[in-house]
Formats: C-alpha cells, structure tokens, sequence
C-alpha cells in the first residue's frame, strides 16, 4: 500500500475469499494500518485453511481499502480465479510466531 497523499492516513484493508462461481463472500482478516505522506508498506491481511473439499477449486478474493477515520470506501480489487488448491496435505502448523 502507498499514501500518495501529502498528509499522515489511517486505512483499513478488509479482505474477503469465495469459492469461484458461488456468491457467499467469506471473511479472510481485517488489518488497519497508518502510513505517512508517500509512505509505503507491506502488509499480511488474514489466512484461508484449506481442506480436502477445496482440491481442485478456484477462489477469488477481494480487498476493500477504507479511510479509517471516516470508513470511506477509497478503492476495491477484486481478482477471479486468484488461487487453486493443487493438493491438501498436512505437513504442520505454526500458530502465533513469526516466520522470516
């Protein structure tokens, strides 16, 4: 994300995920985040756990990014077919670390 604006902003980037075709979008996380005048910055918005009725299947996603102060809609991208799940295997978690 980057605020070509000549002033500090606060945004929310909400993320949402569907199985291509359907119509039901699906929560996949909510960040906020607060750049200064032509900041930019990386940010990881959320997760979909895969399962074995996924395999083969496309998603689309869809990410909404509001002006936080007043939850204006500034901009939305939504991408068909942004993913397939090639197979479902379990090869472990991590949970609550970071990993770089």
């Amino acid at each position: 994300m980057n605020n070509t604006s000549e002033i500090e902003a606060s945004y929310i980037v909400a993320v949402k995920w569907r199985e291509h075709g359907t119509e039901e979008w699906e929560t996949g996380g909510l960040e906020d985040a607060w750049l200064g005048p032509g900041q930019y910055g990386e940010f990881t918005v959320g997760f979909v756990e895969c399962a074995k009725w996924m395999v083969g299947k496309y998603s689309d996603v869809k990410f909404t990014l509001y002006q936080a102060e007043t939850e204006r809609v500034l901009d939305v991208k939504e991408i068909s077919e942004a993913w397939v799940v090639e197979a479902y295997e379990v090869l472990g978690t991590l949970s609550n670390y970071w990993v770089g």
